[in-house]
Order: C-alpha cells, then structure tokens, then sequence
C-alpha cells in the first residue's frame, strides 16, 4: 500500500479515502520506458492518465508554424511520483506539450475511462 500513500501525497489524490484510491491503484498498469521514448505529443487527445514513478522526463513546448516568434524550448522537467499529462486527460482537451523520456522510466497508466469513472463514484 506504499503507492496508495504516496498518492496520496499529490494534490489530485488528497482527501480520498484510501480503501477507495486502492481500488484505482489495482487498475493501473505499470509501464516502462527506455530513455527517448516521446510519452504524447503536442496535439494528441489523451485517452490514458499516467503517473511518473521512477525516472524523468521533460515537458516540451514546440514551436508554432503560425507564430514564428514562439520558440520550441523546455518547459519543465518532470522527476518521479508526478502526474504526466493530467489537463489532457481530465478535461479531453488535445496536449499542449510533448513529454519525453530523458532516463529509463516507469509510470503506472489507467485509461481515462476508468479515471473518470474512478472520481465518478
């Protein structure tokens, strides 16, 4: 029950009972990734929510065709027991950002139809 803790630690998961968040524990699936992997791009719909529980990764803005001014760069660096993507995945809006492996990583990941149905009940 130590990840249920350590949820619990994260102000998405704070104030739901524990018996309750260890339900959404066992649903997700543990991932790994190599260094490199790109986890979403910008324009992706999300159809998971993940977790970043050993490693790193970086959020990157791209630049836009449209306005040439805004320049692609990092936006933030990301180190374990994070939510990756959460905006996406809680409100359906397409990313934003890109994230991108840059260690080995692992993350546990739950499809956003058993998240929403997790907050559901």
């Amino acid at each position: 029950m130590a990840i249920v803790q350590d949820l619990l630690s994260l102000p998405l998961f704070q104030g739901i009972p524990e018996d309750h968040l260890a339900k959404l524990v066992d649903a997700f699936k543990v991932i790994k990734h190599p260094s490199g992997t790109v986890l979403f791009e910008a324009g992706e719909t999300a159809t998971k929510f993940e977790i970043l529980t050993k490693g790193e990764v970086v959020i990157e803005e791209k630049s836009s065709s449209d306005k040439p001014s805004a320049a692609a760069g990092t936006r933030l660096e990301i180190k374990n027991l994070a939510p990756l993507g959460e905006l996406g995945a809680l409100t359906g809006l397409p990313r934003s950002t890109t994230a991108k492996a840059t260690s080995d990583v692992e993350v546990l990941s739950v499809s956003i139809k058993d998240l929403l149905g997790f907050f559901d009940a």
